[in-house]
Protein backbone atom coordinates (compact mmCIF):
# COMPACT_ATOMS: atom_id res chain seq x y z
CA UNK A 1 0.00 0.00 0.00
CA UNK A 2 2.74 2.34 1.22
CA UNK A 3 3.81 2.47 -2.70
CA UNK A 4 0.24 3.21 -3.94
CA UNK A 5 0.91 6.05 -2.50
CA UNK A 6 3.56 6.94 -3.32
CA UNK A 7 2.43 6.53 -7.27
CA UNK A 8 -0.50 8.52 -6.80
CA UNK A 9 1.38 11.46 -5.70
CA UNK A 10 3.91 11.15 -8.05
CA UNK A 11 1.39 11.07 -10.48
CA UNK A 12 -0.48 13.91 -9.13
CA UNK A 13 2.60 16.36 -8.77
CA UNK A 14 3.73 14.39 -12.21
CA UNK A 15 0.29 16.01 -13.68
CA UNK A 16 0.82 19.50 -12.02
CA UNK A 17 4.04 20.08 -13.53
CA UNK A 18 2.88 18.75 -16.97
CA UNK A 19 -0.03 21.39 -16.62
CA UNK A 20 2.49 23.91 -15.51
CA UNK A 21 4.88 23.28 -18.58
CA UNK A 22 1.68 23.67 -20.75
CA UNK A 23 1.00 26.53 -19.78
CA UNK A 24 4.23 28.19 -20.07
CA UNK A 25 4.64 26.67 -23.53
CA UNK A 26 1.10 27.93 -24.48
CA UNK A 27 2.19 31.60 -23.11
CA UNK A 28 5.58 31.14 -25.28
CA UNK A 29 3.87 30.37 -28.45
CA UNK A 30 1.63 33.84 -27.83
CA UNK A 31 4.48 35.78 -27.52
CA UNK A 32 6.25 34.21 -30.31
CA UNK A 33 3.11 34.69 -32.55
CA UNK A 34 2.64 38.48 -31.36
CA UNK A 35 6.50 38.90 -32.48
CA UNK A 36 6.39 37.27 -36.46
CA UNK A 37 2.74 39.25 -36.39
CA UNK A 38 4.52 42.33 -35.70
CA UNK A 39 7.29 41.79 -37.73
CA UNK A 40 4.56 40.65 -40.71
CA UNK A 41 2.95 43.90 -39.89
CA UNK A 42 6.72 46.26 -40.17
CA UNK A 43 7.45 43.57 -43.50
CA UNK A 44 4.44 45.20 -45.34
CA UNK A 45 4.12 48.56 -44.18
CA UNK A 46 7.92 48.64 -46.01
CA UNK A 47 6.76 46.65 -48.93
CA UNK A 48 3.58 49.23 -49.43
CA UNK A 49 6.12 52.01 -49.03
CA UNK A 50 8.29 50.30 -51.90
CA UNK A 51 5.44 49.78 -54.05
CA UNK A 52 4.52 53.66 -53.47
CA UNK A 53 7.61 54.56 -54.47
CA UNK A 54 7.75 52.65 -57.50
CA UNK A 55 4.51 53.86 -58.91
CA UNK A 56 5.76 57.23 -58.34
CA UNK A 57 8.73 56.90 -60.57
CA UNK A 58 6.87 54.85 -62.76
CA UNK A 59 4.17 58.17 -63.67
CA UNK A 60 6.78 60.62 -63.47
CA UNK A 61 7.84 59.43 -66.60
CA UNK A 62 4.54 60.96 -68.34
CA UNK A 63 4.52 63.76 -65.93
CA UNK A 64 5.56 67.36 -66.23
CA UNK A 65 5.32 68.17 -62.68
CA UNK A 66 9.20 67.15 -61.83
CA UNK A 67 10.06 69.74 -64.45
CA UNK A 68 7.62 72.30 -63.41
CA UNK A 69 9.67 72.07 -59.67
CA UNK A 70 13.00 72.11 -60.97
CA UNK A 71 12.14 75.32 -63.04
CA UNK A 72 10.31 76.46 -59.95
CA UNK A 73 13.07 75.58 -57.69
CA UNK A 74 15.49 77.43 -59.25
CA UNK A 75 14.19 80.95 -59.60
CA UNK A 76 15.08 81.34 -56.25
CA UNK A 77 18.61 79.92 -56.47
CA UNK A 78 19.32 82.02 -59.41
CA UNK A 79 17.52 85.50 -58.01
CA UNK A 80 19.87 85.06 -55.32
CA UNK A 81 23.12 85.47 -57.50
CA UNK A 82 21.01 88.55 -58.97
CA UNK A 83 21.08 91.46 -56.89
CA UNK A 84 18.16 93.54 -57.78
CA UNK A 85 15.94 90.41 -57.19
CA UNK A 86 17.61 89.63 -53.73
CA UNK A 87 15.11 91.16 -51.73
CA UNK A 88 12.48 89.72 -53.67
CA UNK A 89 14.21 86.44 -52.60
CA UNK A 90 15.03 86.85 -49.36
CA UNK A 91 11.29 88.43 -48.63
CA UNK A 92 9.39 85.30 -50.64
CA UNK A 93 11.38 82.89 -47.74
CA UNK A 94 10.25 85.08 -45.63
CA UNK A 95 6.93 84.77 -46.53
CA UNK A 96 6.79 81.05 -46.77
CA UNK A 97 8.30 80.72 -43.33
CA UNK A 98 5.31 82.28 -42.20
CA UNK A 99 3.21 80.08 -43.42
CA UNK A 100 1.06 77.66 -41.70
CA UNK A 101 3.04 74.50 -40.93
CA UNK A 102 0.15 72.17 -42.42
CA UNK A 103 0.70 73.85 -45.95
CA UNK A 104 4.72 73.47 -45.82
CA UNK A 105 4.15 70.13 -45.06
CA UNK A 106 1.85 69.71 -48.04
CA UNK A 107 3.91 71.39 -50.31
CA UNK A 108 6.98 69.36 -49.06
CA UNK A 109 5.19 66.05 -49.84
CA UNK A 110 4.00 67.53 -53.01
CA UNK A 111 7.70 68.13 -54.37
CA UNK A 112 9.44 65.12 -52.69
CA UNK A 113 6.79 62.93 -54.24
CA UNK A 114 7.07 64.67 -57.58
CA UNK A 115 10.31 62.98 -56.72
CA UNK A 116 9.78 59.92 -55.89
CA UNK A 117 11.39 60.68 -52.46
CA UNK A 118 8.57 60.61 -50.08
CA UNK A 119 10.81 60.06 -47.35
CA UNK A 120 11.74 63.39 -47.63
CA UNK A 121 8.33 64.50 -46.38
CA UNK A 122 8.14 62.68 -43.64
CA UNK A 123 9.75 65.18 -41.16
CA UNK A 124 7.48 68.07 -41.75
CA UNK A 125 4.43 65.82 -41.54
CA UNK A 126 5.55 64.30 -38.71
CA UNK A 127 6.01 67.33 -37.42
CA UNK A 128 2.31 68.81 -38.31
CA UNK A 129 1.10 65.55 -36.90
CA UNK A 130 2.87 66.23 -33.41
CA UNK A 131 5.52 63.37 -33.34
CA UNK A 132 8.94 64.29 -33.27
CA UNK A 133 10.87 63.14 -36.26
CA UNK A 134 13.14 61.05 -34.73
CA UNK A 135 10.58 59.32 -32.99
CA UNK A 136 10.06 55.75 -34.89
CA UNK A 137 5.83 55.68 -36.17
CA UNK A 138 4.05 53.53 -33.01
CA UNK A 139 3.27 49.93 -34.00
CA UNK A 140 -0.26 49.25 -33.17
CA UNK A 141 -0.95 46.75 -29.70
CA UNK A 142 -1.93 43.53 -31.60
CA UNK A 143 -5.35 42.14 -29.97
Amino acid sequence: MKYFGLDVIGGVFRDVIGIFADGLKHKRQLKEAEVLSRIQFIQNAQLAEINWDNTAQQNAGSSWKDEWFVLLLSFPLVGAFVPNLQPYVEQGFQNLDAMPDYYKAFLATAVSASFGYKALAKPFVEKLAGRSPSKPTPIPPQS
